[in-house]
């Protein structure tokens, strides 16, 4: 029998084949070395078995060790990238995307007891707090997330947000200085991530709708405008 011109040969040992009369000390010692869970496969795939040309049964260790290599290489490499997508946190963050800001926030009080030097968790309890229009108490967190982690973009343009919120209620006297607060988060935002195209947004309506005095001026809204759509494309 030929393929492609060369003949095919099936002696014994070229693919570490072994007849059924051979020892099981190879694949007993396999099973040794490869561990607990990786010698459980083994002995599964053992069974493996070819009929040569002259008849005998042969069983093919090579393949054997091939499939095993490449099974446990397949499920590691899936427990490792569910682990890396996985953080204490995800489970929280679920719930408030779906809508479950409850649920959210008791999962986040208890979070951030137990990691409190992860800003997430305080952003996050900023979130359910300005969503339930608590807005004193969404700028106490969201002031501690940017304490805990002053590069990340959304933690200032969220309480840049708060701080407009908490200006609209409060008296003439104090909203200038919250003003300040709000372009103060906003630039902050668009400076640390010059992608972030809702902080953009929100500094263009500051520049459009803020008295000069407090850092207003059309030109600058025509720039945020210009960027948008530039990098929004």
């Amino acid at each position: 029998m030929k393929a492609f011109g060369h003949p095919v040969a099936y002696p014994s040992d070229s693919m570490g084949c072994h007849s059924e009369e051979c020892s099981d000390e190879e694949s007993r010692t396999g099973r040794e070395n490869t561990g607990f869970f990786a010698g459980f496969i083994l002995s599964e795939v053992e069974g493996l078995r070819m009929t040569g040309p002259n008849g005998r049964i042969v069983k093919c260790t090579n393949v054997k060790r091939s499939v095993l290599i490449f099974f446990c290489w397949l499920l590691l490499s899936f427990f490792s990238a569910a682990a890396q997508e996985s953080t204490p946190e995800t489970a929280g963050v679920e719930l408030f995307a779906h809508g479950q800001r409850s649920a959210a926030r008791q999962f986040f009080e208890t979070f951030v007891r137990a990691h409190p030097e992860n800003p997430v968790g305080a952003f996050y309890l900023g979130r359910c707090a300005f969503e339930e229009q608590q807005y004193d108490r969404a700028i106490e967190w969201f002031a501690k997330a940017v304490e805990l982690d002053e590069a990340n973009s959304d933690f200032h343009l969220w309480l840049g947000r708060a701080h407009g919120h908490q200006a609209q209620r409060s008296n003439v006297l104090r909203q200038p200085f919250l003003a300040l607060k709000v372009k103060e988060h906003f630039e902050r935002a668009v400076e640390l991530n010059p992608d972030n195209l809702a902080a953009r947004a929100d500094l263009q309506e500051y520049y459009e709708k803020a008295p000069s005095f407090l850092g207003g001026s059309a030109d600058k809204a025509r720039q945020q405008a210009q960027e948008i759509a530039k990098r929004g494309q």
